[in-house]
């Protein structure tokens, strides 16, 4: 299973492993979650292709920016119409397992870490989307460095603090840093959100809609939503009221959870 959970002003969730990508767009309102099938040719990855990709909404330009481990000198565009190719002249070495998200402070999509292969060793650069080309904005000393010898981590930016967030576990133990645009900074928590199993991908990372906060959804049944804020003890990850529907409903093919449902706001998720 590979998903990736998307705060956007646009709705879209793929499967991808066809010549035309499936593309399932959903609206949440107070009625719940409507589902559209659409189709976009050109599509991402040819027939079987097996991908890990990780996506993001970026905010400047109304597009989702999709990249993947099969064609990391390419980026898709998607911007709720129409998929379009773009090839940069510069661009991250390939690797599997990267996250992304967007910074609106500095208009740039980041990206950072990841490995060069599934057994290769765990990448700690970063990486800015200008919406044309990407720059190296840290070689190394970022977390998730190759200390870990497993980690899932996810990022998403928190309009209070004004930087982008990531929450990096291994093993159920957890760590929190945030990315400022120029040095990435361990931050130090009361409690860290709990991670009850070691898997690939055992947490989700958005931005709350309302608050501005960053916010860990771990995927666990029940899965528990965690936000980060500041207390009068200190710096801290607060449980929150969980709005994530678990009672079983038809799903759209490909996808295996439902999505988080807040309120009038929309999401996007990919399954494969």
């Amino acid at each position: 299973m590979r998903f990736a959970l998307v705060s956007s002003s646009l709705a879209v969730a793929s499967v991808f492993g066809l010549a035309a990508v499936p593309m399932l767009s959903a609206q949440v309102g107070s009625g719940g979650v409507v589902w559209r099938r659409r189709t976009t040719d050109p599509a991402p990855f040819g027939p079987g292709t097996q991908a890990n990709y990780e996506v993001t909404y970026d905010g400047a330009r109304g597009e989702m920016v999709l990249v993947s481990s099969v064609e990391f000198d390419t980026v898709w565009l998607w911007d709720g119409v129409t998929m379009r190719r773009e090839i940069p002249s510069v661009a991250p070495p390939a690797r599997v397992n990267h996250q992304m998200c967007f910074d609106p402070v500095r208009n740039v999509v980041v990206l950072h870490g990841g490995r060069p292969s599934l057994l290769g060793i765990v990448l700690d650069d970063t990486w800015e989307w200008d919406g044309a080309d990407w720059t190296l904005v840290n070689p190394s000393g970022g977390p998730a460095g190759a200390r870990f010898s497993e980690h899932e981590f996810d990022m998403a930016f928190d309009s209070v603090r004004g930087t982008c967030v990531l929450y990096l576990t291994e093993g159920g133990l957890g760590e929190t840093w945030e990315w400022d645009g120029t040095r990435w900074t361990q931050l130090a928590t009361l409690s860290s959100p709990m991670i009850l199993r070691d898997s690939f991908r055992d947490q989700q990372m958005i931005t709350h809609p309302e608050s501005g906060r960053a916010v860990c959804i771990t995927l666990e049944r029940p899965a528990v939503l965690y936000e980060l804020r500041d207390g009068p003890q200190g710096l801290d990850w607060v449980p929150l009221p969980s709005t994530i529907d678990h009672r079983p409903k038809p799903q759209p093919t490909g996808l295996s959870r439902q999505p988080v449902r807040w309120t009038r706001r929309r999401l996007v998720r990919l399954g494969l």
